[in-house]
């Protein structure tokens, strides 16, 4: 098996929590899930960083929760 991991970081930039993707060594080389799924990872990472830290927890965890209902002020 191999695998990546990148952090993600709330708005006071404490780790709070981590994506990962896991392969099978036979499916993804070393070379493909660091150049080419770490890339996206990240962004993934840095997408979630931005939502996080611009809009209140109850907002964030209401819209994945609920996306068809916003919270008022969100």
């Amino acid at each position: 098996m191999r695998s990546v991991a990148v952090p993600v970081h709330d708005a006071t930039g404490a780790v709070v929590a981590a994506l990962t993707v896991g392969t099978h060594t036979g499916q993804v080389d070393e070379d493909a899930l660091v150049n080419v799924i770490l890339p996206h990872l990240r962004d993934c990472a840095a997408t979630i960083e931005s939502t996080v830290t611009t809009r209140s927890p109850t907002a964030v965890a209401t819209s994945m929760l609920y996306p068809a209902v916003r919270p008022a002020g969100s």
